[in-house]
């Protein structure tokens, strides 16, 4: 949820340090609290809320020519994740969890609903429960063009020649 330079420089997956809990523990207690549960099965759910990311890193040992969900840096579980997740034929809520972007243009196709959440921080799971269950409200725009895939990358919006190398434009969001 930190990402690179949270306790040491290239991050930590595990930092009880720094508080906060992961969005599974946050989503689990709402839902304790509210009537629900977590199910490990996504067959079993109403609702499939697919969280993926990427590792923590810095500076070069986070370079990446591989932007793809299960490309370099980024969580092991993640393809195994989206493939159960279409699998299931639930109704899927994408949640990425990133400090850059990720190509998603073929899964988006299974999604309902894609939020990325950047590296929100230690307290960065409880804001997205509250913005999923309507408590808070969802905002933010692009500050950068998005690209499609690997060999659209780097996109200058400048160029004139962005047609068919775009997913998302600079500005696009709530």
């Amino acid at each position: 949820m930190c990402g690179g330079w949270t306790i040491e420089w290239l991050g930590k997956s595990d930092n009880p340090e720094i508080g906060g809990e992961t969005l599974r523990e946050a989503v689990s207690d709402y839902l304790n609290e509210n009537g629900g549960c977590v199910v490990e099965n996504p067959t079993d759910a109403d609702v499939v809320l697919l969280a993926v990311g990427e590792s923590p890193s810095a500076e070069y040992f986070g370079d990446a020519s591989d932007l793809s969900l299960s490309g370099s840096q980024t969580l092991k579980g993640n393809a195994a994740a989206v493939a159960a997740a279409r699998e299931s034929g639930k109704p899927t809520v994408a949640v990425l969890i990133s400090g850059r972007p990720r190509i998603v243009t073929e899964e988006l196709k299974d999604w309902n609903a894609f939020v990325m959440a950047w590296l929100p921080g230690s307290e960065g799971a409880q804001a997205l429960v509250n913005a999923l269950w309507g408590h808070s409200t969802f905002s933010g725009r692009l500050p950068f063009t998005w690209p499609i895939d690997n060999a659209s990358i780097p996109i200058h919006s400048d160029d004139g020649n962005i047609e068919g190398k775009i997913l998302f434009p600079f500005g696009f969001g709530l």
